[in-house]
């Protein structure tokens, strides 16, 4: 399975609509919240006094809701209930209100904090649009009802402390998060020029700000194999794998260990030791019943010449996959293990 490394930015950036005349801007009251319907989660119908929330617009974006699952209840749960957490979806490319509520019908049952249907976009409009923001973008309100900031999801590590102590200044902390984007995307300047320089900035950014780990090694990483400096990603591969681990991210962890024994990449020497162990939690993660994982693992395998191996786990990936273009290759990929095993 190719990587996609780019998936992990995400929540660190946010895109800005067209040049406007901003009508809300940090520091005014928060609007109001016009949602159609509650598709998770108990309804509200306003901000509660005391409560700090924070409020995410997507389009329609139904797997995001489930994405963040984890991250939201995690700052629910950080914060003791001081935070509240609530998504809001609206139609788009086509997923109307019955498509999404049939999608968390039959996948949304984990999720556990509040995610609200924006018919017809009047709230986007009114926070999104308003504020020159586009989807997906966080907006956090105080416990009196203050927008303070709107910005990626990332971000929340910083705002939300000062918030929840009712200390939050708007002009700072939007101040502090354009300082530490600008030393984000420095690190990856020099990550394609100066790999050296990269990790050391990169190294003291993380000594400031641990949280920014799960999203600048691997970022770093795979522009360091982009640019094909092999050496300085090789120096990033275990402690993407330690994050990958202690996260549970299978999606992560098999990024890291296809980057690695992916046969178009013109490394000569293969950290196998961390695509094993990369691949091999990734499979465990998945209970062996993701195809593309168990091709990544099969292909660790074949780096290291054990064939026998490669054939058995290329088989059950084989085996878990429907007919198509997907399955045409990992058969390929089969036979080739196949014609080696036979010839040793």
């Amino acid at each position: 399975m190719r990587p996609d490394f780019l998936r992990f930015l995400a929540p660190l950036f946010v895109a800005f609509g067209p040049a406007c005349a901003q009508e809300l801007k940090p520091g005014a009251p928060a609007p109001a919240l016009p949602i159609a319907k509650w598709l998770k989660g108990k309804p509200i119908s306003k901000f509660e006094a005391g409560q700090v929330y924070v409020v995410e617009f997507w389009d329609s974006a139904a797997d995001l809701g489930i994405t963040r699952n984890q991250d939201y209840l995690a700052l629910e749960k950080k914060f003791a209930g001081k935070v509240s957490a609530i998504g809001v979806a609206r139609d788009s490319e086509g997923i109307d209100l019955p498509a999404i509520e049939n999608f968390y019908e039959q996948h949304g049952g984990s999720i556990d904090y509040r995610i609200g249907w924006d018919e017809g976009g009047k709230a986007h409009a009114a926070w999104l649009a308003a504020s020159g923001h586009e989807a997906p973008t966080v907006f956090v309100v105080d416990a009196k009802g203050t927008f303070v900031w709107a910005g990626a999801l990332a971000w929340l590590e910083l705002v939300l402390p000062s918030t929840v102590a009712g200390k939050a200044d708007p002009k700072a902390l939007a101040e502090q998060v354009d300082k530490l984007e600008k030393r984000f995307q420095r690190v990856f300047v020099a990550a394609a020029l100066k790999p050296q320089v990269a990790i050391q900035e990169m190294d003291a950014l993380l000594a400031e700000h641990a949280f920014l780990a799960e999203y600048l090694l691997p970022g770093v990483f795979s522009t360091l194999m982009g640019e094909k400096h092999f050496e300085f990603a090789a120096r990033l591969g275990p402690r993407v794998a330690d994050l990958g681990i202690a996260k549970g991210n299978g999606d992560l962890l098999n990024s890291l260990a296809w980057s690695i024994v992916d046969p178009e990449s013109p490394q000569e020497k293969r950290d196998l030791a961390t695509a094993e162990r990369a691949a091999k939690k990734a499979v465990e993660l998945s209970k062996e019943e993701e195809p593309s994982l168990l091709d990544t693992y099969a292909r660790v395998w074949f780096w290291k010449q054990d064939y026998a191996q490669a054939v058995a786990w290329q088989q059950k990936a084989v085996n878990l996959c429907e007919e198509g273009d997907m399955r045409d290759g990992l058969a390929a990929a089969l036979k080739e293990y196949q014609e080696l095993a036979a010839k040793k």
